[in-house]
């Protein structure tokens, strides 16, 4: 157990010197809006789960592993918090995103060796494809979390989960676009990490 923190540890190092820059910038910006509101249970769980949520993104793009066992930290504190929120969709975002990033980054101790070899290349064909997907989950999931769950923003909540589940999806499948989705899915993601610890003590007093 030993060597495995040490060999996390050791992934932390060695990244562009870019990447730390936006990390305590990042870790900055959620200090602020930690300490600018009650600190509550919640408040800490949001900010703990949004800053390994962007140390995650940057591990990825340093190509190292550790984003493994980040990611699912991170989606475990988003998962509690989503639920909180009565978002429902984040919680099923999460799990996707376990599902098709962090869980196959642990089984595979080949994830990051040699990944210029393994990615592949979007074509028309495969924008077309991911596209019409994302819209299709996009409607599918708004209209049965509006249906099923009294999820208070259904419709917003859908496009972060369409989003992320391409994302995810492109990722595993090593396509080479997975960071513009990432992204995209992490705009949103960022604003309700922040935002929802604001968001979720009222969604229970309406409850």
């Amino acid at each position: 157990m030993l060597n495995y923190f040490k060999f996390l540890l050791h992934q932390l190092k060695g990244w562009p010197q870019q990447n730390y820059y936006l990390f305590f910038f990042s870790l900055g910006c959620q200090v602020m809006t930690l300490v600018n509101q009650p600190i509550t249970f919640l408040t800490v769980i949001t900010f703990i789960g949004t800053t390994l949520g962007g140390l995650c993104i940057l591990s990825i793009n340093a190509a190292k592993s550790v984003n493994g066992i980040l990611g699912i930290i991170s989606a475990i504190c988003f998962i509690y918090v989503g639920y909180s929120a009565k978002n429902y969709l984040s919680i099923g975002e999460q799990i996707a995103y376990m599902i098709t990033l962090d869980i196959p980054v642990l089984l595979s101790k080949e994830w990051n060796h040699n990944m210029a070899s393994k990615i592949r290349k979007f074509t028309g064909k495969t924008w077309f494809v991911a596209i019409i997907s994302t819209i299709v989950v996009y409607f599918v999931s708004g209209f049965l979390i509006q249906r099923f769950t009294d999820d208070p923003r259904p419709w917003i909540d859908a496009i972060a989960f369409s989003i992320s589940l391409s994302a995810g999806i492109i990722s595993f499948l090593r396509y080479n676009n997975n960071t513009f989705g990432g992204w995209h899915q992490g705009l949103p993601k960022w604003f309700f990490g922040t935002f929802l610890s604001d968001m979720a003590p009222q969604a229970w007093q309406c409850s």
